[in-house]
């Protein structure tokens, strides 16, 4: 692996690293079983120092503010919570760029995206 690339930390790059770094796999979303998810809410209730029903509320309205269901909003959170700061705030520098291109070209985030990653068939037109 060149020196460029183990240095890149792009989103891609981050969110698989994240995933295979908590022992969550790719498809993990459409596999939470009951016992996972009531152990990811006792387990970040705990570490926040709330209750799992005021955790489990928080999901919830997070998972609907952002139309994604409750086991995907748990799992994003879970795997942020766990990640390690620096890590963290990289992929947060990196929202803040996208936010502002798309602000600069008057769409929205998501539009921004599905733009760049060429019309959300996978085919980027910035990557090379």
């Amino acid at each position: 692996m060149s020196d460029r690339r183990a240095g890149e930390q792009g989103p891609n790059m981050v969110r698989e690293a994240s995933l295979r770094e908590y022992a969550f796999p790719r498809d993990a979303m459409s596999d939470l079983d009951p016992a996972t998810i009531e152990r990811l809410l006792h387990d970040a209730a705990r570490r926040h120092g709330v209750t799992v029903d005021a955790y489990r509320d928080l999901i919830q309205a997070t998972a609907e503010i952002a139309e994604v269901s409750f086991e995907v909003t748990l799992l994003v959170i879970a795997v942020f919570d766990k990640m390690p700061a620096g890590e963290r705030n990289a992929l947060f520098e990196q929202f803040a760029i996208i936010e502002e291109e798309a602000v600069r070209y008057g769409v929205s985030v998501a539009s921004l995206i599905r733009i760049v990653l060429g019309g959300g068939d996978g085919k980027s037109f910035t990557r090379h």
